[in-house]
């Protein structure tokens, strides 16, 4: 059964391209503001900026650990890195364009299997300005690059589904074969794939030729990735597919809730781990924490009435869009559940678009709904009616104000989420960033005040070296050669006397009185740590005895206030602060 309670909108593909336009500079907007800020993602963004610039490195989801398989996600980021060098910042177009990308493949998605332009509409809104939308296309962490493909997935899988011996099973299986490089839920989305189309095995036509070129061209896709996991005692197969009941998580319920919660205004993740955090923000941006409440609160009702909307469509068509795409939700989160691993917010990747169709059709049918009280209670015009005209007319205006809170709180959050990423201090006290923008600032700044303190620094420190060949036996095979030991392939980056004339930076925290581990400060600054000693430009040591000269970060209101140290001077400016610091005797 298709959901067309709407006329379609005329000017469907002009509206299309101002949501692609409008949301690119939102997205640019959330870039430069937040400082590419992500507590999800920065310590595989930190390992993918290493390792792209010192060698050609093959990995799975972690970056650093040297041994999981690849190879098809690393070659992205190295090439990434060599084709765009100026700076960090355009890797994080990357994953930008890719949010642009999705929103078309969101219409599209939807218009296919909805068959209703203002639906589709709808929900390429909701995937150009939805915060979970924003900060799910905004870092090049290895989940993300699996919604895209995914969405284009269901698009290919429809038109399998609905028309006889299409060839686009070839893409569907390579697509399918394509996406474990990235993150292995895609796993299970091949399980629930397969479940659907043995659920529609009577009433749909196979291409089996192309289906077994396609098949074809996918084993020969993942040969790298069982090579590497083979290699690795199976560690990602096993780590995914083997579920232990004495390890079992309670977490793994947690798939029902993390839909509900992308789909609403719920973004406490966003900006700490605590009440304390998210109590800091909402007195922040809204000046209390009861008109947040009311408008976050109304999109959770709001998302939970799209998903009873699209089981009711489900139970009652059988043959409808909406059965299928529950069957194949069914199969992936109960596939995923027999593991009994938690279910982490970023595992909605696979039904994400899923996610955005339910979205927009309960908007739409919403829509409707209003408009039918509207009619409803301009036609109720006599007197002993008065009592049914009361109860449409409230029923009007809380479909109403529903829409308007959801709208408005949405543009809202677009504006202020960056907002705070860029000065997340909380009660006067230097947080901070994670972010690789805001670690290359930091190394900039250092490597100014050792020039400054030392003007033979050498100048290959500041502006990179010449790359050095591994010197490798000729001997090895070609598959060798590209398939090896990360430490012994093609290129790696190498400084002559890297730490020669840098002083050695220690990091001081200790006066500064923050919680360390309220916003994760003490991983964030690990990170920076790896970063800096791991472009081989300044060295941070761990021990202040080491050290030739000490460092700190203070906020303004601190630096105002007095509270500094002595001795210090300010060495760098940040959004946030300063970093403060001086040479030891």
């Amino acid at each position: 059964m298709k959901l067309n309670i709407i006329p379609p909108s005329r000017y469907a593909k002009e509206i299309l391209i101002v949501l692609v336009v409008t949301s690119c500079f939102v997205r640019l907007y959330w870039l430069f503001m937040g400082m590419g800020s992500s507590h999800y993602s920065y310590h595989d963004e930190v390992a993918a900026v290493l390792y792209g610039e010192k060698w050609l490195y093959y990995s799975h989801a972690m970056f650093s650990s040297g041994q999981l398989p690849g190879p098809w996600q690393n070659i992205i980021f190295w090439l990434l890195i060599r084709i765009l060098p100026s700076s960090p910042l355009m890797l994080y177009l990357v994953p930008m364009m890719w949010g642009l990308v999705e929103i078309i493949l969101i219409y599209i998605m939807i218009l296919k299997w909805s068959e209703n332009k203002n639906a589709a509409l709808i929900g390429a809104a909701l995937s150009a300005y939805a915060p979970w939308s924003l900060q799910f296309s905004y870092t090049f962490w290895n989940p993300y690059p699996v919604i895209p493909l995914m969405t284009l997935t269901m698009i290919v899988l429809y038109d399998v589904l609905h028309q006889d011996r299409s060839r686009r099973i070839f893409w569907l299986i390579v697509l399918i074969a394509i996406m474990p490089f990235f993150h292995m839920m895609s796993f299970f989305a091949a399980m629930g794939i397969v479940g659907l189309i043995l659920y529609e095995w009577r009433r749909i036509s196979l291409n089996y030729r192309y289906g077994g070129w396609g098949l074809l061209v996918g084993i020969l896709l993942y040969v790298p990735f069982i090579y590497f996991d083979a290699k690795n005692n199976f560690m990602i197969l096993r780590g995914y597919i083997a579920g232990d009941l004495i390890r079992s998580k309670v977490e793994v319920l947690k798939v029902i809730s993390n839909h509900l919660i992308i789909g609403s205004h719920e973004i406490s993740r966003f900006v700490g781990y605590n009440w304390k955090t998210y109590a800091f923000f909402l007195n922040k941006y809204y000046g209390t924490i009861v008109i947040p409440f009311l408008a976050i609160g109304l999109s959770v009702p709001l998302a939970l009435y799209a998903w009873i909307l699209f089981f009711k469509r489900a139970w009652h068509d059988r043959e409808g869009s909406d059965r299928k795409l529950l069957v194949y939700m069914g199969v992936t989160i109960l596939s995923f559940s027999l593991t009994f691993q938690a279910h982490e917010l970023r595992y909605v990747n696979v039904t994400w678009a899923i996610l955005f169709y339910v979205l927009a059709l309960g908007i739409t049918a919403l829509i409707e709904k209003y408009k039918q009280f509207s009619q409803q209670s301009s036609a109720v015009v006599e007197q002993d009616v008065k009592r049914r005209l009361i109860g449409v007319n409230l029923r009007k205006y809380l479909f109403k104000g529903i829409l308007i809170f959801y709208i408005l709180n949405t543009f809202y959050l677009a504006i202020v989420l960056p907002h705070y990423y860029r000065y997340p201090n909380y009660q006067g006290n230097y947080r901070f960033i994670p972010s690789i923008l805001y670690f290359v600032k930091i190394e900039d700044a250092l490597l100014d005040r050792a020039r400054e303190e030392n003007n033979a620094l050498p100048d290959q420190i500041r502006h990179g070296a010449e790359l050095i060949p591994i010197q490798k036996e000729w001997n090895e095979s070609l598959w060798s050669f590209f398939y090896d030991d990360a430490k012994r392939l093609s290129l790696l980056r190498s400084y002559k006397d890297p730490y020669r004339d840098i002083p050695q930076f220690f990091i001081e925290t200790d006066f500064l009185e923050s919680e360390l581990y309220l916003y994760k400060e003490q991983q964030i600054r690990t990170e920076l740590s790896r970063f800096l000693n791991g472009r081989n430009r300044v060295n941070i040591v761990t021990e202040i005895e080491e050290a030739d000269a000490t460092v700190a970060f203070i906020s303004k209101e601190q630096w105002a206030l007095d509270e500094k140290p002595e001795g210090y001077a300010i060495w760098g400016e940040f959004s946030n602060g300063y970093m403060i610091g001086k040479f030891l005797p």
